[in-house]
């Protein structure tokens, strides 16, 4: 490989430069940087062990120039972390960072919101939450400059997996959720009618779980768009974390029955990787609950189903907490061909609702477990149970039908 006429070498433990010159930009500057990078992107793929150093263009001998920006993108595998150990010497006004700023965005964000900013004269060290890391300069100013030189490196073994988390550690009866509170949560949306017909739970990189009879009707997986980092149905730059995912693959349980609702679960495959953020990943799969029937817990059902039955759909996600009954209570209240893999929740005046099919009931800890998939009711929020899939009975299907998938060992 050539960069800037100097050959180097790329295998596992190897050390790359870079310094190419950026395309220079003109423009009055601005925090919100939409536009600042247009066509002005270096990215920079790591393996495991790799290492590079990013510096900015003319180093060591010279700055940048006054009036350019550029934006540098560093990936590593699934599962692994980066790491950027910088040196800054960024001209700043007497008391402020003004005209030339120094970013890390250590979530992935290409329009760097929420990405910290630095100039002066000094070192930053920063780590990647996930997988992705992404370093950028921009300069306003028609005199100064100034440069930065950051060696970053790929840990040599792999991160500790992560799952189940929060951006911030909130159907029938329930309340708006937090922006981005269920990370893991997916809206499932009938392509070409843009409808929303059921929710789905992020449990790899590549896989959703949702219910089977959502596709009993929309069964092409072509027509099916997976909303992830989503919120606010309506408002579609609510938060930095939405985006649409194409679902490539349909996995129905072999056992599923549409007339019992036995077997109620799907997975669903997308065309490209699930990028991690603050906003989007994983829920924990229910490993350190295998025997557990969750008798008398409180489990929290998320959706954006309807508020009524035969209502309109919530524009907003929102959450209800349920209580799980035993199964031989729910088989006395109108359900007596129950099987041990369904799960029943009752709880007076909330209630799961339609378009919720598909979404998890949590149950959480320190980190929110995917332990059931909401599946049918009579009406909503009646006197007579909701029924859901128990995902611990179905565990090993999960792992035989998510090839290459890699769930947390921390919570097997």
């Amino acid at each position: 490989m050539e960069i800037n006429g100097k050959s180097v070498k790329m295998n596992s433990g190897s050390l790359i430069i870079i310094t190419n010159l950026l395309l220079l930009f003109l423009s009055v500057f601005v925090r919100e940087t939409t536009g600042l990078f247009e066509n002005n992107d270096q990215v920079i793929n790591l393996q495991a062990s790799q290492s590079v150093y990013v510096n900015s263009p003319n180093y060591p001998t010279y700055t940048y120039q006054p009036g350019s920006s550029g934006r540098y993108v560093v990936t590593a595998p699934n599962g692994y972390q980066i790491r950027a150990e910088c040196k800054i010497n960024i001209p700043k006004a007497s008391t402020s960072c003004d005209t030339n700023l120094f970013y890390i965005a250590t979530d992935y964000n290409l329009n760097l919101l929420g990405a910290e900013y630095f100039c002066g004269t000094g070192s930053v060290t920063r780590v990647s939450l996930f997988n992705r890391l992404i370093i950028a300069y921009t300069s306003t100013s028609t005199q100064s400059a100034g440069y930065f030189s950051c060696f970053v490196s790929v840990s040599a073994t792999e991160a500790s997996c992560d799952c189940g988390w929060a951006r911030n550690q909130k159907i029938v009866g329930g309340q708006v959720a937090e922006v981005n509170a269920y990370v893991s949560m997916a809206g499932l949306v009938y392509r070409p009618s843009g409808s929303l017909f059921c929710g789905g739970t992020i449990i790899s990189y590549r896989y959703i779980m949702s219910a089977a009879h959502c596709f009993d009707t929309f069964n092409q997986p072509a027509d099916i768009v997976a909303r992830l980092g989503d919120h606010d149905l309506t408002q579609p730059t609510e938060t930095i974390y939405s985006v649409d995912m194409n679902i490539v693959r349909i996995v129905r349980n072999a056992n599923y029955n549409p007339t019992t609702a036995a077997n109620d679960i799907a997975i669903l495959t997308t065309a490209t990787d699930i990028i991690y953020t603050r906003g989007v990943g994983p829920a924990c799969l229910p490993f350190l609950y295998t025997s557990s029937f969750f008798d008398n817990k409180i489990l929290t059902a998320v959706g954006w189903g309807s508020q009524a039955f035969a209502g309109p759909l919530s524009p907003v996600l929102r959450d209800v907490q349920l209580n799980v009954i035993s199964n031989s209570n729910c088989a006395s209240r109108g359900f007596p061909n129950l099987i041990n893999s369904q799960l029943c929740t009752f709880t007076s005046g909330r209630d799961t609702c339609q378009t919720d099919s598909g979404g998890a009931l949590y149950y959480k800890t320190t980190r929110s477990f995917a332990v059931a998939i909401i599946s049918f009711g009579v009406a909503c929020a009646t006197q007579t149970p909701s029924v859901n899939t128990r995902v611990n009975s179905f565990l090993t299907w999960i792992q035989q039908n998510t090839p290459n998938a890699k769930f947390c060992s921390l919570y097997y």
